[in-house]
């Protein structure tokens, strides 16, 4: 699932386009059945076999049911306690918090910027961000609006 899109990542940086560096994905292996995944490859927005576009990503891995479906997972899940309960992170019209939105984008701007610079401070200064948001979820002390509830996140 994708937290943030690219309007996020350039609200937290606005040069973030001159890091984009389009690539070609390896370390494919089997995942289970006729099913691939690659790791670690960095924000994936579009994917192409062969030239073909495969389209929009699947919500989840359980939804991709035919070959040329595909879906993108992001490091905010990793990172965050699997006791915190998915449902809060989007409101009543579907959309995620705010909340989870920047600290995606922070990520994903933090990982563009080190693909082509290791040592950016930049990179450093959003990643600590990030690395506070998520922290502060996984410790309860940050409360997520879901519409017209608010809900506290507290690991148990």
């Amino acid at each position: 699932m994708a937290y943030a899109t690219n309007r996020d990542l350039k609200d937290v940086f606005p040069d973030i386009d001159s890091f984009d560096t389009k690539t070609s994905l390896y370390g494919w292996v089997v995942h289970s059945g006729s099913r691939y995944k690659a790791e670690n490859c960095g924000l994936v927005t579009q994917l192409f076999v062969s030239g073909e576009n495969l389209g929009t990503a699947q919500s989840d891995s359980s939804s991709v049911t035919t070959n040329g479906q595909w879906y993108y997972t992001d490091d905010v899940d990793s990172m965050l306690d699997s006791m915190l309960p998915r449902e809060q992170f989007k409101d009543q019209d579907g959309n995620y918090d705010y909340i989870i939105v920047r600290t995606t984008s922070l990520l994903a701007c933090s990982f563009l910027i080190r693909a082509s610079d290791p040592t950016s401070e930049i990179a450093d200064a959003l990643w600590g961000e990030a690395d506070k948001n998520i922290a502060s979820l996984n410790e309860g002390n940050t409360k997520l609006d879901s519409g017209h509830k608010r809900f506290i996140c507290r690991s148990i």
